[in-house]
């Protein structure tokens, strides 16, 4: 996935004379991701506040960055799938050596500043701010909309951050069956709008899907929505649940290998009381289908109903 040190080659550098210094982008260990996150935070906002000096025309056109896709449902259990589906599309974007993608926790921090995360509001017309403040020249949006009997569509975008312009347009159609299908189809077509030619060993690495498990890319997808928020602890919950429904997820592993053991805003270490609600919440709350009416007859996509939940804790 965008972030792991062996399939991805990061920006290196930042294009902002003000605030100057090169960052690496590669995701540290374990050990270092906390004081990682919280210099990218601090970057970004003297960013923000030194803009104007910004000259986002000297940026290199092969420096990109993809930025959580809007999700478009009724049903809260597919909100975060914008981010799962940003972190496949960087990851496979990652493996050309002639795509730069930049850190992601610089991503996270802007828009984190900028009021973005989470809103929905990451469209062509702020996508060209967010890739000048984290020296991007080209920045991929998207949405997912998720239709009636399980259908969706996909659109992406690729906008220039110099001249606040969409250079090209995706769109493409399938089932919620083919999300991973339709991921690979969508970034080879990005490679194709961004002038990148793939080797034969380019394109059999981008072909490689993680994981074939809805419900694990769900809960994969709330780690990552958790860890662009800092809540360090709420992603190695989720990361954890991926891997237990998905032990082959190999994505999750990694980052979970990386979050586990930093604070977040909410407490500390993750324990065994979290890891069992988290494993409580993911089994009560699955995603339900989707198959929608309208009008009166429209059924409700999210179930409500009362669980009672008993956690034994044994203590030595």
């Amino acid at each position: 996935m965008a972030g792991n040190c062996r399939t991805c080659r990061c920006a290196a550098w930042l294009s902002i004379s003000a605030i100057g210094g090169l960052m690496a982008a590669c995701t540290p260990p374990s050990a270092m991701y906390g004081k990682r996150a919280a210099d990218a935070d601090s970057l970004m906002r003297r960013a923000i506040a030194q803009e104007a000096s910004i000259d986002a025309a000297s940026l290199p056109f092969n420096t990109v960055s993809v930025v959580p896709m809007r999700v478009i449902t009724t049903d809260t259990a597919y909100a975060s799938l914008g981010y799962g589906m940003a972190a496949l599309l960087a990851s496979d974007l990652a493996r050309s050596a002639r795509v730069i993608i930049v850190e992601r926790l610089r991503v996270d921090a802007v828009l984190r500043e900028l009021q973005l995360a989470g809103s929905g509001r990451v469209d062509t017309t702020t996508a060209p701010r967010i890739g000048r403040l984290v020296g991007a020249r080209r920045i991929v949006v998207g949405a997912i909309d998720l239709r009636s009997g399980g259908n969706l569509r996909l659109d992406s975008y690729v906008t220039d951050a110099a001249r606040g312009t969409v250079s090209a347009t995706l769109s493409g159609n399938g089932t919620l069956a083919q999300l991973f299908d339709a991921e690979k189809m969508m970034a080879f077509r990005l490679f194709e709008a961004l002038g990148v030619a793939l080797s034969p060993a380019e394109r059999r690495a981008i072909e490689q899907v993680p994981t074939r498990s809805l419900r694990a890319f769900l809960a994969f997808s709330k780690g990552v929505q958790a860890e662009s928020m800092r809540d360090f602890t709420g992603a190695a919950a989720n990361y954890a649940m991926a891997i237990r429904i998905d032990p082959g997820f190999g994505a999750a592993t990694e980052r979970l290998s990386t979050v586990r053991g930093n604070p977040s805003p909410f407490g500390g270490q993750i324990s065994a009381i979290e890891r069992a609600s988290a494993i409580s919440n993911e089994l009560v709350n699955r995603p339900t289908p989707l198959v929608f009416g309208t009008g009166a007859d429209a059924p409700a996509t999210s179930r409500q109903q009362l669980v009672t939940i008993t956690l034994v804790i044994r203590t030595p």
